[in-house]
């Protein structure tokens, strides 16, 4: 993936990889990151995110608790998540695209997100709950196999990622959406 960049379509917030012998518009950005040593603080189960003050279900949902990670269509992920008691918590929810986007690690591949604090993720596809507005039949999804973003259809099954809390700081790609 060394001939390739990440690249961003303004017109509708997909990203997508490109080939870095093409021509691009660019656009500047100045303020720092969060370095991700330290990053992500463990506590169990749950996972708080330094950068943004969102804690974050560790493992992807199980529903069965079988230790195998459940799929499931966009209905029933938004209630997984509203019932999900965790970490002493019950306000838990589905993220919305800009905090499931916060998790992807552009510089990994296959999971593309710290497998540190979040062990055993799917190198997949993830549900967020903001809906797509190109196609209200479908919602933002994070595909964390290549960290790569798209819609898709509300009826078709993906991953689960819990969040809760608020945001403290400032989310700069929101622009997206």
């Amino acid at each position: 993936y060394k001939y390739y960049v990440w690249r961003v379509l303004f017109f509708n917030g997909d990203g997508y990889s490109g080939d870095k012998s093409d021509s691009y518009y660019v656009r500047a950005v100045r303020g720092g990151q969060v370095p991700s040593s330290n990053r992500y603080v463990v506590n169990g189960d749950t996972v708080t995110d330094t950068g943004t003050c969102l804690e974050w279900q560790r493992a992807t949902a199980d529903t069965n608790s079988d230790g195998i990670a459940d799929p499931m269509p966009w209905q029933d992920a938004l209630a997984y998540a509203e019932g999900l008691s965790l970490g002493g918590h019950t306000d838990w929810r589905l993220p919305d695209y800009n905090e499931l986007v916060s998790l992807v690690d552009y510089s990994r591949y296959s999971p593309a997100i710290d497998a540190t604090a979040f062990p055993a993720t799917e190198s997949s596809v993830y549900w967020s709950s903001t809906t797509y507005a190109y196609r209200t039949s479908d919602a933002w999804l994070v595909d964390f196999g290549e960290g790569t973003d798209y819609g898709g259809n509300k009826f078709y099954s993906y991953y689960v990622r819990a969040v809760r809390g608020k945001q403290c700081g400032g989310f700069p790609w929101s622009i997206f959406l």
